[in-house]
């Protein structure tokens, strides 16, 4: 009995401590996002757009390589593992991956992708990767990590998950002018960005919720808390975002990584 008691308090503290920890970190990437925005005379810069491109094309390789090297881990782990929640994150990942790089290849001053490239686009395959980032790990929350359905053997979801990815870059590619334009020059973002990048950081922030009901405590799921995290503060600064060379941008991309 004295043992188990023990064991409470030990779960108890840890998970007290994991959350205060997740809290400290929200206030401290929201502060960095306050202090631009309060000091935009001290903090606030639109780089030159060549300069501002080649960094950005370096943190969006960075995150690719992120996104490619979780999923061969998990891949080729899977066999001895057989976890259905990694292998899912594993896939969300994967598709994320993908768009990025779609998105790295798509701004104007980049050589075209099968069709003309255009600002649009690279917004649209953005914007489509971080929502599908954040439903599939919210998703990846409610399935059981030792899961007998045949759903979640890795070559179906394999090809579901490219099958999806593939769907998502041709409707982008060839009918991108059905879309609703996500920013106008000389004006901004649009209200359909805003509404995108407002219901990524709620899915974000239900995601840690949920995660965090389970076993705070635990690294693995502490670690994938600070990432919702990042990812969650980072959508407030594309909201904040007022130029795509912007410091808001900037910090935005920074915090995917």
């Amino acid at each position: 009995l004295l043992s188990e008691r023990r064991d409470i308090v030990s779960l108890f503290v840890n998970t007290l401590k994991a959350n205060v920890q997740l809290a400290v970190l929200t206030a401290v990437l929201f502060i960095i996002l306050g202090i631009v925005l309060w000091l935009p005379g001290f903090f606030y810069v639109v780089y030159p757009g060549t300069v501002y491109l080649m960094v950005h094309n370096i943190v969006e390789m960075i995150c690719l390589a992120i996104s490619l090297s979780v999923f061969v881990i998990v891949w080729y782990g899977w066999p001895q593992t057989r976890n259905s929640r990694d292998l899912v994150i594993a896939m969300v990942f994967l598709a994320a991956g993908l768009l990025d790089f779609a998105h790295l290849l798509s701004p104007k001053e980049i050589t075209d992708l099968l069709l003309a490239s255009g600002d649009n686009k690279a917004l649209l395959f953005w914007l489509i990767s971080r929502m599908l980032a954040s439903i599939g790990l919210l998703a990846a929350a409610y399935i059981p990590r030792r899961s007998k359905n045949p759903v979640f053997h890795r070559l179906y979801l394999l090809t579901v998950t490219l099958s999806i990815t593939v769907g998502l870059l041709v409707s982008v590619l060839f009918f991108e002018n059905s879309a609703t334009a996500m920013g106008i020059p000389e004006q901004g973002q649009t209200g359909a960005r805003l509404i995108f990048e407002c219901s990524i950081m709620a899915l974000n922030l239900f995601a840690v919720y949920l995660y965090g009901c389970r076993n705070p405590a635990q690294q693995s799921v502490f670690l994938l808390r600070v990432g919702l995290v990042f990812n969650l503060v980072g959508g407030m600064a594309f909201i904040l975002c007022s130029n795509y060379c912007d410091s808001f941008n900037l910090l935005g991309h920074i915090y995917k990584v």
